[in-house]
């Protein structure tokens, strides 16, 4: 009798934690925890005019600095799936669904909008709470 199983993975396995996967239908990046620089709440965005004059703005966001890796595989990935809708993932558990409206990584840091503060400091502790290696978990089996 022979067992046959349908995997689900996690992504690559690897001794460097991850810090936060995007995953689309049928591509997944594992951001490592090395490749984050910083996961930061901010309540308001501030320009410079261009008489040099200081502007805030209500922005309520999480601010995403990432390493130059981080920076590229994030790029790759979202540059081919602007327009459609990505799940942001920690510790195997989806914590946000932003649609992408531009691909990520251009910059060192890129911002997920919230409704309020409260919510981008939530987010924001969600994302560094806990990094985890990639498991494999086994969906279903038929005996054959």
């Amino acid at each position: 009798m022979i067992n046959r199983f349908s995997v689900v993975t996690g992504g690559r396995i690897t001794e460097r934690p991850i810090a936060f996967s995007l995953v689309y239908r049928r591509r997944r990046v594992d951001v490592e925890l090395p490749d984050v620089v910083a996961i930061e709440a901010h309540e308001d965005i501030t320009f410079v005019l261009p008489d040099g004059e200081l502007k805030s703005f209500r922005a309520p966001r999480v601010a995403v600095t990432l390493a130059p890796r981080g920076q590229l595989q994030i790029q790759r990935l979202t540059t081919a799936h602007v327009g459609e809708v990505m799940k942001i993932l920690v510790c195997n558990e989806v914590v946000s669904s932003p649609r992408i409206c531009e691909p990520l990584g251009q910059h060192p840091t890129f911002n997920i909008t919230a409704n309020d503060f409260a919510d981008a400091e939530a987010f924001a502790v969600k994302m560094r709470r806990g990094w985890v290696r990639p498991e494999l978990r086994v969906v279903g089996g038929v005996a054959t």
